[in-house]
């Protein structure tokens, strides 16, 4: 192999490592981001988010950043104790509502400087 294949496949592995760092740190700001809005507004739904965050966060995402920050320990959640009678009849599910635990409320503290500071 040429030298200048080594250099181009080095390279790409050097592209892809910085970009799986840019995600990371990306996807770690927007957890900062969430746990803010939560320190701020308090217990939630996960659309409420979504509408806080002036269309930063997105549905699709939302609820999977939010079990992701529930596995570790940062959110906890329940259903609601009561459904609407108009969505029992349509067979829905809860809602569920989430809220920072205390080592959640130390993380959002931490990184606060405005929470609603835009990731733009």
């Amino acid at each position: 192999m040429s030298p200048v294949w080594h250099v181009v496949f080095l390279t790409a592995g050097a592209l892809c490592y910085l970009a799986g760092q840019y995600a990371a740190r990306r996807s770690f700001e927007w957890d900062q981001f969430v746990l803010r809005l939560l320190a701020k507004y308090g217990e939630c739904h996960g659309l409420n988010l979504v509408e806080w965050s002036g269309g930063q966060l997105r549905r699709g995402t939302v609820y999977v950043r939010l079990r992701r920050l529930e596995e570790s320990g940062l959110l906890s959640s329940r259903e609601e104790s009561a459904l609407p009678p108009q969505d029992v009849t349509r067979g829905s599910r809860p809602r569920v509502l989430y809220r920072l635990t205390e080592q959640g409320r130390l993380w959002a503290l931490a990184s606060m400087g405005d929470p609603e500071r835009s990731l733009s």
